[in-house]
C-alpha cells in the first residue's frame, strides 16, 4: 500500500481549497468559471469543456473523468485490490441503469453516452432488459424483480436502496482477504455514507450543503486515520465525488440557468 499511499496523498493534497470554490460561487458566467477552474487544482475535471458546452457534454465528460480516475487510483492499488476499486465505477452510472431497469424509454443523451449507447439502441424492451440483465448491471439480478415491483408502486427511495443493496453485496464478493483493521475501516466508511444518505433525504434542499460539509470533514479525518489501509483508497474517491458534485452544480448552474438553486 506504500506506493498507492503516496500517490494518494498527493492528490488529496491538490483537491480544491474553500477560497476556489467561494471564487466559482462568484463567477456569473460559465467562460469566467472554467478560466478559473482551468487554472486551478479543478484543471483535470474540466478539460475539454469549453464555455459552448450543453449540459449533456458536461455531465458526459465529468462521468467520464471521474471514470478514468478510477482507473487510474485502481493502477496504484495492490493487485488483490484492483477488482474492488474498479468496482466504484458503476455507482457513477447507476441511477441511470435503474432508470432504464423499470422500463423507462432512453433519454436522448443516452444515445451519445459510450457507456449507455448500447441500451439506448436496443429495439424493444425485451432486448433492453437482456441486455440490463446480462451486462454490467447483472449484479442487480437477486433483486431485479423487488426493483421493479417497487417501481410500480412509486418506490423510488426503496428502489434505490435495493440497487445499492445489490451493489454493495457484490462490492463485498470483490474484497480479497484482510485483517480486522483493514475490514473494520471499510465498515466505517461505510456506515458513514449510508448515515449521510439517510440524512441527506431528511433535509431541506436549501441546508442539504451543510450536510454534504459534514460529510466531507468527516471523510478528510477518516483519510488520515486509514493511512497505508486499503480502505484509505475508497474515503479518497468518495471525496472526489463530493468534490465533482459540487462542480458539476457550479457548471450546469451556467450552462442551464434556473436548473439548480442555490449555491453549495
Amino acid at each position: 500500500m506504500e506506493y498507492a499511499q503516496v500517490r494518494l496523498q498527493a492528490r488529496y493534497g491538490e483537491r480544491p481549497g474553500e477560497a476556489l470554490w467561494q471564487r466559482l460561487a462568484g463567477t456569473k458566467e460559465l467562460g469566467p468559471l472554467l478560466e478559473t477552474a482551468h487554472d486551478s487544482e479543478l484543471r483535470r475535471w474540466v478539460a475539454g469543456i469549453d464555455a459552448g458546452a450543453s449540459l449533456h457534454e458536461i455531465e458526459s465528460k465529468l462521468r467520464a473523468r471521474l471514470r478514468d480516475h478510477i482507473d487510474e487510483v485502481a493502477r496504484w492499488m495492490p493487485a488483490p485490490w484492483q477488482t474492488a476499486t474498479r468496482w466504484t465505477r458503476h455507482l457513477i452510472d447507476l441511477p441511470a441503469f435503474c432508470y432504464l431497469a423499470r422500463g423507462e424509454p432512453p433519454l436522448a443523451w443516452m444515445a451519445q453516452d459510450a457507456l449507455m449507447a448500447p441500451y439506448a439502441a436496443a429495439t424493444t424492451d425485451d432486448e433492453r432488459a437482456t441486455k440490463l440483465r446480462t451486462g454490467p448491471l447483472s449484479f442487480l439480478a437477486p433483486v431485479w424483480d423487488e426493483m421493479r415491483i417497487a417501481h410500480r408502486v412509486a418506490d423510488a427511495r426503496g428502489q434505490t436502496a435495493l440497487a445499492l443493496r445489490a451493489w454493495g453485496n457484490a462490492w463485498h464478493g470483490t474484497w480479497p482477504q484482510s485483517g480486522e483493521e483493514s475490514a473494520g475501516a471499510l465498515a466505517q466508511l461505510e456506515a458513514a455514507i449510508a448515515a449521510h444518505l439517510e440524512r441527506f433525504r431528511a433535509t431541506a434542499p436549501e441546508h442539504t450543503a451543510g450536510v454534504r460539509r459534514e460529510l466531507a470533514h468527516r471523510l478528510q479525518a477518516m483519510f488520515r486515520r486509514c493511512a497505508l489501509l486499503p480502505a484509505v483508497a475508497f474515503v479518497y474517491l468518495a471525496l472526489v465525488a463530493l468534490d465533482l458534485e459540487r462542480l458539476r452544480a457550479e457548471l450546469v448552474r451556467r450552462a442551464a440557468p434556473g436548473f439548480g438553486g442555490p449555491a453549495p
